[in-house]
């Protein structure tokens, strides 16, 4: 009786142990953590945090682990935060309750060391809800501010705001408190961006690359001050027709940006350079790239880290390329390669390292036969150390 009261207390202390230790990545593979449940789990934006974790923001439809959320709605999703440690374990986790088709996007990092999110509510692609979720660095909520819903679509974000822009009604910015003011952009000055990522906080404004609203359609670098009001525009006739990538904002205040000019038949890539511009918006340098070095990429100590993917015979495949600040190649790695779609690839740089971040679409997480209208998808991130070298 005595030997099981002990290996009782024993089973008991392992457990509480157990329970005490944070989570890890729901699967691993030598490259690649995924995280994600039995339904739809989308991550827009993976967010590097002041105190070195990594927040992943979008939306899950069944939880982690096949926690049933909404069980006979499958259209239907819930706003998704994670928090992970720099080993991948998960420190906190978010999950909205509101019912309908939420999700959190445009992450904020607040001068006051808070995280504010956008919560969009859109069912039937409809929004009927926006709102600002301020959390603390812990994953506390701390308040929800209610946005009016005709504002805008989002445009990207600022300091300590964000930015709508709604045709009739022109451009909006909204701090991080919920106090809407008018902005002084003009049509002639605005700029197109191709997603959220392509404008970045930057001094008291933002910087953007993308297309202008005017009837030349060229293709710019612009910086705004926190007003809305244009500070610089940089393009060239030649820079103008081709593509500039997201911004990248530097430690020093300089702004790389890589640009493209593809064949407009073939649409293969006939030109790449990298560029580097100071606060003023003058071009510092530009360095000619090899024609298949182009896309979204990080900056390194090394150089800049590109990647591209295809897909080949049913398997997908991620090849990153580190290109030196000389314009040479110095290393190419290749990720393991899988079964499985990836959507919404982006680099970015955590703790002196470059990773991508996608949305996995997964048919092994299909755990019964209900789940045949579901998309089976996980966030995934891959760390391109862990990635193989190519020596061919």
């Amino acid at each position: 009786m005595m030997k099981r009261k002990i290996i009782a207390a024993l089973l008991v202390a392992v457990l509480c142990i157990a329970s005490a230790l944070p989570a890890v990545a729901d699967d691993r593979t030598a490259d690649t953590w995924y995280f994600g449940g039995s339904g739809q789990d989308t991550v827009y934006d993976a967010t590097p945090l002041p105190n070195g974790n990594l927040l992943l923001e979008g939306y899950t439809q069944l939880g982690r682990n096949g926690r049933e959320m909404v069980t006979g709605k499958p259209h239907q999703t819930r706003a998704w935060l994670v928090c992970l440690a720099p080993d991948g374990s998960i420190l906190w986790e978010v999950t909205d309750e509101t019912e309908g088709t939420t999700r959190y996007v445009s992450p904020v990092i607040t001068t006051a060391g808070d995280i504010a999110v956008l919560f969009w509510n859109s069912p039937g692609q409809v929004n009927t809800e926006l709102a600002i979720h301020l959390y603390g660095m812990d994953g506390v909520l701390k308040k929800k501010i209610p946005l009016p819903v005709d504002i805008g679509l989002t445009e990207g974000i600022m300091t300590d705001g964000f930015v709508f822009y709604d045709y009739e009604k022109g451009y909006t910015a909204v701090d991080t408190e919920g106090n809407i003011r008018k902005l002084e952009i003009q049509k002639s000055d605005a700029v197109i961006t191709s997603n959220t990522a392509s404008m970045k906080p930057y001094g008291d404004g933002w910087v953007a690359s993308g297309r202008t609203r005017d009837e030349d359609a060229a293709q710019v670098v612009a910086r705004f001050d926190a007003n809305g009001k244009p500070v610089w525009r940089y393009t060239t006739p030649e820079l103008a027709q081709g593509w500039f990538s997201d911004p990248q904002i530097m430690s020093d205040g300089t702004i790389l940006v890589h640009w493209q000019m593809r064949d407009a038949e073939t649409h293969t890539v006939t030109e790449s350079r990298m560029l580097c511009l100071d606060e003023n918006g003058t071009l510092l340098w530009e360095k000619q790239l090899p024609k298949d070095v182009y896309g979204g990429f990080v900056a390194t100590d090394e150089g800049w880290i590109f990647f591209r993917d295809w897909m080949e015979k049913t398997y997908a495949f991620v090849r990153f390329t580190l290109v030196g600040e000389d314009g040479t190649v110095k290393e190419v790695r290749q990720a393991e390669k899988r079964r499985e779609m990836l959507y919404g690839q982006e680099m970015f740089f955590w703790n002196g390292e470059a990773w991508l971040h996608a949305d996995a679409e997964r048919e092994q997480n299909r755990i019964n036969d209900r789940q045949t209208d579901l998309e089976l998808q996980d966030c995934s991130l891959i760390r391109v150390k862990d990635c193989s070298i190519v020596t061919e």
